[in-house]
């Protein structure tokens, strides 16, 4: 069962708060209201409900399937040589080594996004990963802080 602590809104009516996600992942919580008035009894449920489905096994199936689609971005066109010698699998568990889910957010309509840090690899960016109702990965992008510090939730 997941629990929020800390349980918030920020200026803008979203929520915010903190949990701890199956294997002691700590992570901070946004629930984006998309301009939809919601109590925060609403959206604490919504939540819950989305960070529910995230089991340890889901959560590293997650994290390995961002690794692989992280050095699928990384190699680009030249992935394709790589792969041949097998460094791509190298560079898939690099990536899974460093890899650090930071933060979640729940969108309105149920989307869920998780916000990972690998400062290894992106030692001044967030990696945020989009899923599907099936906790598949739809949409992966990195983004840099031009300050060079963490972006937040």
């Amino acid at each position: 069962m997941i629990t929020l602590y800390d349980v918030d809104t920020d200026d803008d009516g979203a929520l915010v708060a903190t949990s701890v996600l199956p294997g002691d992942r700590d992570i901070a919580v946004l629930f984006d209201a998309e301009d939809t008035p919601r109590s925060v009894a609403e959206m604490e449920a919504a939540v819950v409900e989305a960070l529910s489905a995230l089991t340890a096994d889901e959560l590293t199936r997650i994290e390995a399937d961002l690794a692989t689609e992280l050095s699928r971005i990384m190699l680009g066109a030249a992935g394709q040589a790589r792969a041949a010698d097998g460094s791509s699998a190298a560079d898939t568990s690099r990536h899974l080594d460093d890899l650090r889910v930071t933060g979640a957010v729940v969108l309105a309509d149920r989307t869920t996004v998780l916000m990972f840090e690998a400062p290894g690899e992106y030692p001044d960016a967030a990696v945020y990963c989009q899923l599907d109702a099936e906790l598949r990965i739809v949409d992966v992008s990195v983004e840099v802080d031009a300050a060079g510090s963490q972006p937040q939730l």
